[in-house]
């Protein structure tokens, strides 16, 4: 049985369907089983629903797929602040994660692999930053000015955890960092 994931007004439930969202058409052949999401109607209690509820998060990978602005989110979704308080919401709650971590486990054991990784490799990346924006630091190694990108990701490399710090951080310290939050 597939997991569902309760919310105050959503429950995602996880289904194989031949619906693709329509932000995912392009590039996608048609007639392709691909994994999609639906929403429950809710209680019938409470605040009457103006948007249909896919729009919330169809808004929401609009925004990510596009790297637009919340602001430029097309007029075809509903106001950009409410779709942005939903996804805060459930990034405050752990719903990204949980969201992901199934898929993560589901990715394994199609590829033949236990759900749960038994090995995992940490690396880092030094990026410029300009002054503005943020904290920054100096990475002696590499020689930038600049914050640094840790990752860890198991054997297939599908991304487990990752942390963004100042370039004076080294990978040592940067790999403990992501341990303790994973």
């Amino acid at each position: 049985m597939l997991p569902v994931y309760e919310d105050p007004c959503f429950t995602f439930r996880f289904a194989e369907a031949r619906i693709i969202p329509r932000f995912h058409l392009e590039g996608v052949e048609a007639g392709r089983r691909v994994e999609v999401y639906t929403i429950d109607a809710g209680t019938g209690t409470g605040r009457p629903i103006e948007w249909p509820r896919k729009d919330i998060p169809d808004g929401i990978f609009y925004k990510i797929a596009n790297g637009c602005k919340w602001r430029d989110l097309p007029h075809d979704f509903p106001p950009y602040r409410r779709v942005h308080e939903w996804f805060s919401t459930w990034r405050a709650d752990g719903t990204w994660d949980r969201l992901l971590d199934h898929l993560r486990r589901k990715a394994r054991v199609a590829a033949g692999h236990d759900p749960e990784p038994s090995e995992a490799c940490v690396d880092s990346q030094t990026v410029k930053a300009a002054a503005t924006g943020g904290a920054r630091g100096y990475d002696g190694g590499k020689r930038i000015n600049g914050r640094k990108r840790h990752i860890l990701v198991d054997t297939l490399g599908l991304l487990l955890a990752a942390a963004v710090t100042t370039g004076a951080v080294s990978d040592a310290d940067g790999a403990i960092l992501l341990l303790q939050n994973n």
